[in-house]
């Protein structure tokens, strides 16, 4: 390539500025894959910009590194609960005196 120099195009990143209100966090809920339950839980951001955590009802912490994420949507895309009883009462417990039989039957209908 004719005329074409080396380190011409440098790029300069400048340093991530984590809003103050991530970092104070903010209430969500979180919902897993294998349940049909949400938890509340208060959300946050490292101020570096590197980690999210999050802290549920019983002050337990689990943390994701940003650099994990491969996928967000907001808006009309953002996936919906699958539940439509969240935040309703819930369900009444199967009877524990019931043999395997039934509680099976109970699972699977």
């Amino acid at each position: 390539m004719a005329g074409a120099q080396s380190g011409v195009h440098v790029v300069q990143l400048k340093p991530i500025e984590v809003p103050q209100s991530m970092i104070e966090g903010n209430k969500f809920v979180k919902w897993d894959d294998d349940s049909t339950v949400g938890t509340p839980v208060t959300l946050r951001v490292d101020k570096s910009g590197f980690y999210l955590y999050w802290t549920d009802q019983n002050n337990e912490t689990e943390f994701l590194e940003i650099s994990s994420i491969r996928d967000t949507r907001t808006g009309k895309y953002a996936k919906t609960p699958r539940v439509s009883t969240f935040g309703k009462t819930k369900a009444t417990p199967p009877n524990r005196m019931q043999d395997n039989l039934s509680f099976r039957e109970f699972l699977l209908g």
